[in-house]
């Protein structure tokens, strides 16, 4: 975000975008900002401004979050209230393609213990985790994981 922020403004102004998420945010540290009395952004960074994660959420929306959870630069959660179900918005970031297999395989084992911690047991009764969610697999984009009770 940090730098570019008018332009995934304008991205998600157009294409009518109520929640995103959004990689390489590159700020330092974790906040929160508004911009422009629309939106709601809650990012985690690291300490290099490198990397980071974040959610963007419409501000009528942004009233119904009931929990922000950063763990670290690559992974974050939000959690909402949609109606009578929770809304669990994931926001990871994977290593890119070109990165070393090991790293991969601790990511994903990381990642994979970070939602088992945080999530309800009746998340994860109902969801299962394997890599091609968050991407760590060759040629397979990063996805972010959204999950309704």
């Amino acid at each position: 975000m940090a730098g570019r922020s008018k332009e995934v403004l304008y991205k998600f102004e157009r294409k009518s975008v109520d929640i995103g998420c959004l990689e390489e945010v590159r700020y330092w540290g974790q906040g929160i900002r508004i911009y422009g009395g629309e939106k709601k952004f809650w990012w985690s960074g690291s300490m290099e401004g490198r990397n980071g994660v974040g959610n963007m959420v419409k501000e009528d929306l942004a009233e119904e979050v009931i929990e922000v959870k950063r763990l670290d630069d690559r992974m974050m959660k939000i959690a909402m209230v949609c109606g009578r179900k929770i809304l669990h918005v994931f926001s990871v970031y994977a290593p890119q393609q070109g990165k070393p297999e090991e790293g991969k395989r601790d990511f994903l084992e990381k990642q994979s213990d970070n939602i088992h911690n945080i999530c309800q047991k009746r998340l994860r009764d109902i969801v299962k985790i394997d890599k091609k969610q968050f991407g760590t697999q060759s040629g397979k984009s990063t996805v972010d994981a959204i999950f309704v009770l």
